[in-house]
């Protein structure tokens, strides 16, 4: 029987990309950063509470935390969750492939370009904090999905409320969750302005229905932003635009245009090169070798299915080639402008080196699809597009392999401590300048082992152990007196 080859079989290689990416040395992971002590807390108190735990800074979040908890047994298997982690990526990139392929459904090829790209993104390399991403690849998959529900509704007028219901709802989740893509929801009227643009030869009939069909979106928009802004205050992202407005408008005006070029920049530029760099890989033993050798596997792979696949498709749609990159480019353009206004409020920096890398998840779809845009069309931009993904492969790879270190060498020093020191009083504090792990960890998250390990039996939200990387955590303790009272809070502890 010989083997079909077809784009259908996208998810597939999706679910290959990211396996080869992030998967294959998933048993040797551990917790990072945050999701230390979101496991802490678990433990304590129960997945329940989660609600409670981020109502004073994300309120919708826990109730992610309650159903995921929920899915995977209860689990405190680091192991569960990095594959949890591991799913939510492809169910992102997959709800990505869904709506690109609803908005053009003759643009196939370039839609799994798409899809591919993102999967590997390089843009972003906290895959392994697996309990906290795994909610914004899931809030993104949302965002995605809406957009298709939206499409779908206007397409289908017997089903029309259904749709739009559940759009509204994923859509609004999304952004009122996680608030990284509060930004991208307003690339909502240029999809559907794409969609009109294919019946309706007047402009003035497209911009109509789209602001007829964009309302109740904007409206829903419009009312979470004025709660966002002027009565509820996060305490870990405030909003800032009355302190930059208090500058001038200039130079608020200056300030944002500039943080839309670096960001976007950062995004679809450095985000991509970055893997190029070869300072950024070992130049010993073996894992240099393993990585070339993951990069010409996943190249050759690639090459191999999607040539195939595009020799099935036939001669392409002459008004395709002429719309295509025309509508994706405005698209792509218009998504990495808008995703920086969530940043920009809550000034915050965003680039692509860790830790801030994070706030890129917000520009994988404009960074991806203008890629596409500008490399797609013969052969050697093919070629080209799949030689960034097999890279971007290897680059995810290395830096899975640093986390991997990093998580060995944690469990190394809380062996020492506890042989070293198998009993410590109460009301401890202990204080170093760093740590040789301390880039995937922080004081606030290694406060989770150590009270975990010191206090097994501890059911209070007053926490008897503190651990602060002083480097880090200075404002702390202001001075190192005898007897000097120290107070910290963190979330509910």
């Amino acid at each position: 029987m010989r083997l079909k080859f077809s784009f259908k079989q996208t998810p597939i290689v999706l679910a290959f990309l990211v396996v080869l990416s992030y998967g294959l040395i998933l048993p040797f992971m551990g917790y990072f950063m945050d999701d230390w002590y979101l496991i802490w807390y678990k433990h304590l108190f129960g997945a329940i509470n989660f609600p409670a735990y981020f109502s004073v800074d994300r309120p919708l979040m826990g109730y992610f935390y309650v159903v995921a908890n929920f899915l995977l047994g209860n689990t405190e298997s680091a192991l569960l969750w990095q594959i949890f982690g591991l799913f939510t990526r492809w169910l992102c990139v997959f709800a990505l492939w869904k709506f690109l392929n609803t908005l053009w459904p003759n643009a196939k090829r370039q839609n799994s370009l798409v899809a591919m790209l993102a999967a590997v993104f390089p843009g972003f390399v906290q895959q392994w904090i697996a309990i906290i991403y795994s909610f914004f690849f899931f809030c993104l998959a949302c965002f995605f999905f809406s957009l298709t529900l939206m499409l779908k509704a206007v397409r289908t007028p017997k089903r029309f409320w259904p749709y739009l219901i559940l759009s509204i709802t994923l859509g609004f989740y999304s952004y009122a969750a996680a608030e990284f893509y509060f930004g991208l929801e307003l690339i909502r009227p240029v999809v559907l302005y794409i969609e009109y643009s294919k019946s309706n030869p007047l402009i003035k009939t497209r911009i109509r229905k789209t602001l007829q069909y964009w309302i109740p979106f904007l409206l829903i928009f419009l009312v979470y932003a004025i709660w966002r802004v002027f009565f509820f205050e996060s305490v870990n992202h405030g909003v800032m635009i009355t302190g930059q407005l208090s500058q001038g408008l200039v130079s608020m005006l200056n300030g944002l245009f500039t943080k839309i070029y670096q960001a976007a920049i950062d995004g679809g530029v450095n985000a991509w090169t970055n893997p190029l760099n070869l300072s950024n890989y070992p130049t010993r033993g073996v894992i240099p070798l393993f990585i070339l050798g993951l990069v010409v596997v996943s190249f050759v792979c690639i090459s191999f299915w999607f040539v195939r696949t595009v020799k099935t498709m036939g001669v392409e749609d002459e008004t395709l080639e002429k719309l295509w990159p025309r509508e994706a480019f405005w698209l792509a353009v218009f998504s990495l402008v808008v995703a920086v206004i969530p940043f920009w409020a809550a000034d915050l920096p965003v680039d692509y080196l860790y830790p801030y890398d994070r706030f890129l998840l917000a520009y994988l779809l404009g960074s991806c699809l203008l890629l596409v845009v500008f490399l797609d069309g013969k052969k050697t931009g093919w070629y080209l597009l799949i030689f960034l993904i097999a890279i971007a492969t290897g680059y995810q790879l290395n830096t899975s392999i640093r986390f991997k270190n990093s998580w060995q060498q944690q469990s190394d020093f809380f062996w020492q401590l506890t042989w070293r020191a198998p009993s410590l009083k109460e009301n401890t504090i202990l204080i170093t300048d760093d740590l040789p792990f301390s880039k995937y960890f922080s004081g606030t998250s290694l406060m989770a082992p150590l009270n975990m390990i010191y206090a097994p039996e501890l059911e209070s939200h007053t926490i008897p152990y503190l651990i602060l990387l002083n480097t880090y955590q200075d404002d702390i303790v202001s001075n190192f007196v005898r007897e000097g009272k120290i107070k910290f809070d963190f979330r509910s502890f």
